[in-house]
């Protein structure tokens, strides 16, 4: 037995992804994460829609894994799950299961939503307790009942320590949008109250209890943690064609290499870690359970440890720690990220003990600067040599002299 519909929400205009580029297309192990999604559970539908921007339609209906189709949101800077669901609307029809294109877990608990599909529940959804604080959809109980769902309560206000995740059964799709389309809010919550309408109007629900691993995108940081997720499925050696490695290099643990990639003198890759293809590690370079993307070079006497490398970026005589350095990034020689607080106390708003630098597309960091810990940098900016970077800097500017200004490169 099977889903008819899965509808999977990836729309959005990733704007808290900032200064990374679209959290949808985002690659792991070289596959955009919503194609990760969708073999995820191509085995539990009958059909999968896939509601996306303009920017990446051609993108999944070129090369999605499996047979989908998509649907164009209307406005991406406009869009929440709310209007990317009313967007649907004269596609689906009957049964959906609705999940979030960016939230990865085990799946096969929907093998438990399935297994109460013939008690013809209005509504079913998954529960996670939570150890700590997440801004996510929270259950209120009424007793053993379940009252409804507050979206992003404040952590003193939270109703319960258990969240919904986003795989939401609806047995009539169509009667869901007719609500969602009545409902208004000022918050970003339009789907939530839609569903809190919803559970009250049809009142025959039910939910399943998961407690395995999940992760999810919603901030920049959060790549570091999918990534470990991704990296941990490399189980074995795999070293692809036309590949070289130098004798005296050493290979630690479970390490992906693909094709043509170069190894140097004396280099230390310890897994797991994911190298991908046409890459290049210069002589005494150290990279350790990081995700080296395709046609990246990583200069001699370099250090990557537990960092994402974009493809094409480049490094040189770099320390490159806890770190997201999106496609095209340049590091001048003797750059460093900084990655951990003298105090101790947690970097920013990531509630990570230890996080580098966050750089978007096609940016450059001069020779011998230094980026202080979780310090964010826009795409297609420069920080010129022995900078000090201190605070976030947004798209399109040269720190020069200790002075911004518009970058017309």
């Amino acid at each position: 037995m099977r889903f008819k519909n899965i509808l999977i929400l990836g729309g959005g205009d990733s704007t808290r992804f900032w200064p990374l580029s679209d959290k949808n297309s985002f690659l792991f192990l070289q596959k955009p994460l919503v194609f990760h999604l969708i073999e995820s559970v191509k085995d539990f539908a009958e059909n999968i829609f896939v509601v996306t921007n303009i920017f990446n339609d051609e993108l999944i209906k070129q090369k999605s894994p499996v047979k989908v189709q998509t649907i164009v949101i209307s406005d991406p800077s406009q869009s929440n799950m709310g209007k990317a669901v009313i967007d649907c609307k004269n596609y689906i029809q009957g049964e959906a299961l609705v999940l979030n294109a960016v939230d990865i877990f085990d799946f096969q608990i929907l093998t438990e939503v399935i297994k109460k599909l013939g008690q013809k529940n209005d509504f079913m959804f998954v529960a996670k307790e939570l150890k700590e604080y997440f801004p996510g959809a929270y259950i209120e109980f009424d007793g053993k009942n379940v009252k409804g769902f507050v979206e992003k309560p404040a952590p003193d206000k939270i109703p319960s320590n258990f969240t919904k995740l986003v795989a939401d059964y609806f047995f009539d799709f169509s009667r869901f949008i007719e609500i969602l389309e009545k409902t208004s809010t000022k918050n970003d919550d339009l789907y939530e109250q839609a569903i809190n309408t919803y559970i009250q109007t049809y009142p025959k629900i039910d939910y399943v209890t998961y407690n395995d691993y999940w992760f999810t995108l919603k901030y920049p940081w959060h790549v570091l943690l999918m990534m470990q997720y991704f990296l941990q499925g490399i189980k074995k050696e795999t070293i692809g064609y036309k590949t070289t490695i130098s004798k005296q290099a050493l290979i630690v643990g479970p390490v992906y290499i693909g094709n043509n990639v170069k190894i140097g003198d004396f280099t230390k890759i310890v897994g797991p870690t994911y190298i991908g293809d046409n890459v290049i590690l210069g002589d005494h370079t150290l990279v350790r359970e990081s995700h080296v993307g395709n046609n990246a070079l990583i200069g001699g006497g370099s250090e990557v440890a537990r960092s994402y490398i974009g493809e094409k970026v480049m490094a040189h005589r770099n320390y490159v720690g806890d770190s997201v350095l999106d496609e095209g990034v340049l590091m001048g020689a003797g750059a460093v990220t900084a990655n951990f607080r003298f105090d101790g106390k947690s970097i920013r708003d990531s509630k990570l003990q230890k996080l580098g630098a966050i750089i978007g597309k096609n940016s450059k960091v001069g020779v011998n600067s230094t980026l202080l810990p979780g310090v964010k940098i826009g795409t297609n900016t420069f920080i010129g040599p022995s900078e000090l970077v201190k605070e976030d800097i947004q798209n399109n500017l040269f720190l020069f002299d200790h002075k911004l200004t518009e970058n017309k490169q």
